[in-house]
């Protein structure tokens, strides 16, 4: 199962999403793989892979190495093909097709591989997309949330017709708190956009939590650093939700 993590805007919690998602995975005794498809490097960086002596998904794409000569385990844990800037170089003329056909050869070793993409509608996200099973939509429950939606939805569907068994799986709402009156009107308003693009908003939604950076920061998965924040328990009730939809 090949899940992209997608979302333009910035400040989401996308990265941290993807990690949480997969390090929570993998824990539970799935084989997963990380592919960092954002030129920022943010999920290697907190993964801990080295991108400056290593291969990366740059040279993957460009037919320099392979998927399996370019992973890395990254802290003696985490299966990860890496980005560095040297990815941006591909964000505007990549065929849509070229990181499906770059990582067909090893999709099959992998209950899980996870994408993580640039904050920008670019080249990039729609081989993401193409790549795909599955889209996740992290977002915030912002004034401009249902815009940004609409957006990714349109390239979704522009995608799909390379990659027809696509689908949206889901809107994750992070760094949500149910006693703003905002964060509430918002995520009705989002709850109903999804109903009418035929997806769902995720039961769970994810808390804020110091945790979360406080875990980036030293390079920890989220679960054994900090299991007891409040943001770790929203992470496992959301891989848990992710499981069940999988095996429906």
């Amino acid at each position: 199962m090949i899940l992209t993590l997608a979302n333009q805007k910035g400040g989401v919690s996308k990265t941290t999403t993807a990690a949480a998602l997969g390090q929570g995975l993998q824990l539970k005794g799935y084989k997963v793989l990380f592919i960092d498809l954002d030129p920022q490097g943010n999920l290697s960086y907190h993964l801990g892979a080295d991108t400056l002596e290593s291969p990366t998904i740059a040279d993957v794409l460009e037919g320099k190495k392979t998927p399996e000569g370019a992973k890395q385990k990254a802290a003696d844990t985490w299966e990860i093909i890496p980005s560095d800037h040297e990815t941006s170089l591909h964000q505007h003329s990549t065929p849509p097709q070229l990181l499906r056909e770059r990582i067909e050869p090893i999709k099959n070793k992998y209950d899980f591989i996870i994408i993580d993409t640039p904050p920008t509608l670019s080249a990039l996200t729609i081989n993401a997309f193409v790549a795909a099973d599955r889209v996740i939509i992290p977002t915030t429950a912002s004034t401009y949330a249902t815009q940004g939606i609409i957006q990714l939805y349109q390239t979704i569907e522009q995608a799909q017709k390379l990659n027809p068994g696509l689908k949206l799986d889901g809107i994750l709402l992070t760094r949500y708190t149910d006693r703003s009156i905002i964060n509430r009107q918002i995520k009705k308003a989002i709850e109903a956009l999804a109903d009418k693009i035929g997806t769902k908003v995720y039961k769970t939604t994810i808390r804020q939590a110091i945790a979360v950076e406080e875990a980036q920061a030293t390079k920890t998965a989220l679960f054994e650093y900090a299991p007891k924040a409040t943001a770790a328990k929203d992470y496992k009730d959301f891989i848990k939700e992710i499981e069940r939809g999988i095996k429906k």
